[in-house]
């Protein structure tokens, strides 16, 4: 009997979007961290699980201090009785999805692709435990996905029988699809901070917004001004109305002799 595994909701961290292109955009990278369970680290040589451990870690820790945080899977294996056992400096962090996987790769009915698909994830990068071919067989799908950007951080995998981690070596770098960690922190270094790219960016959005309101303002005043001067054109040129000027109010002696005239008149 398998135990059921808790999946945590993914968390979104930063704003949907930025209006600053970068070649290498964290929210669309995706870290898939395979096997780092006692029972796969406890079957490598001690010094190779040191090792690896260190790699995985330093990759780990540089991820967790970036502003903006990438998509980062966990995949354990279904064969492991305690598949939930991580290594302190491994272990998911909170909102990072633990998928189990009951074959070799791990897209196999684990969910990991549409879980890539809904983030828009286009480039892969592959570190952990494998033992029969779980890491080519992971990559490979994750080449069918995403298509040529994914890579197996070398120095941050190991495999468990050494001649099929030779082989596998061998077929993933026919494929140049091996990295190391310091390649993968060259490439982030090469780019501005992501703090440092935010505040550009919201310093663009701060300078449309203002040429935004200073033209809805502008076109504000020229609809006033043009609604005043039909106002005093119309106040000119138009006649009067009937009513609009009443009479003057007429005395009790102008109304006598207005009368008296008039019937002089109609005795003439």
């Amino acid at each position: 009997m398998v135990a059921q595994l808790a999946i945590p909701s993914p968390r979104l961290d930063g704003p949907a979007s930025s209006i600053i292109e970068t070649s290498l955009n964290l929210r669309t990278t995706a870290f898939i961290f395979l096997n780092f369970q006692s029972s796969y680290l406890d079957q490598l040589a001690r010094e190779h699980a040191h090792s690896l451990l260190m790699s995985a870690f330093m990759l780990r820790d540089s991820l967790d201090m970036r502003h903006y945080r990438p998509v980062v899977v966990h995949i354990v294996s279904l064969s492991a009785s305690d598949a939930v056992d991580f290594p302190p400096s491994m272990a998911p962090r909170e909102g990072e999805p633990v998928l189990a996987k009951p074959g070799l790769s791990a897209f196999h009915h684990t969910g990991l692709e549409r879980h890539l698909r809904e983030r828009r994830v286009e480039r892969v990068y592959l570190c952990g435990v494998s033992a029969g071919a779980e890491m080519v067989a992971t990559a490979l799908a994750a080449r069918d996905l995403v298509g040529e950007k994914v890579w197996v951080v070398e120095d941050a995998w190991a495999e468990v029988e050494p001649e099929q981690g030779e082989a596998a070596l061998d077929l993933l770098a026919g494929l140049d699809m091996l990295v190391d960690v310091s390649q993968i922190e060259g490439l982030r270094e090469e780019l501005p901070d992501d703090l440092e790219r935010e505040r550009e960016a919201s310093g663009v959005r701060r300078e449309l917004e203002r040429r935004e309101r200073k033209r809805e303002e502008r076109e504000r005043k020229e609809v006033r001004f043009e609604g005043d001067s039909l106002a005093r054109h119309n106040a000119i040129v138009r006649s009067p109305r009937e009513g609009e000027f009443p009479d003057k109010p007429v005395s009790k002696g102008a109304l006598l002799l207005r009368n008296k005239r008039s019937a002089q008149h109609l005795m003439i």
